[in-house]
């Protein structure tokens, strides 16, 4: 398992990242992973890549509505099932 890095970790990381040019950020990166910070540096890749893919803020959108099956009582009756 791989171990997760410490939030304010990635959180500084990504953040001076953001603050370099696209073309300097693989730099930084691959010296952190010198530094003792390669779980943080794996995470911030993983993140700048889903935001120069365009998939900024996908938490923000909603889900479509859960929908259940036909017919079923218990979904919006009001009614709640024996413990």
């Amino acid at each position: 398992m791989t171990p997760e890095p410490a939030p304010g970790q990635v959180a500084a990381l990504f953040q001076a990242a953001l603050e370099l040019p696209a073309e300097k950020r693989a730099a930084l990166l691959d010296e952190s992973q010198h530094t003792g910070a390669a779980d943080a540096a794996r995470v911030v890749r993983a993140m700048l890549a889903d935001m120069e893919a365009g998939i900024d803020g996908f938490l923000e959108t909603p889900m479509a509505p859960a929908r259940s099956p036909p017919g079923d009582p218990w979904v919006g009756s009001g009614r709640r099932a024996r413990s």
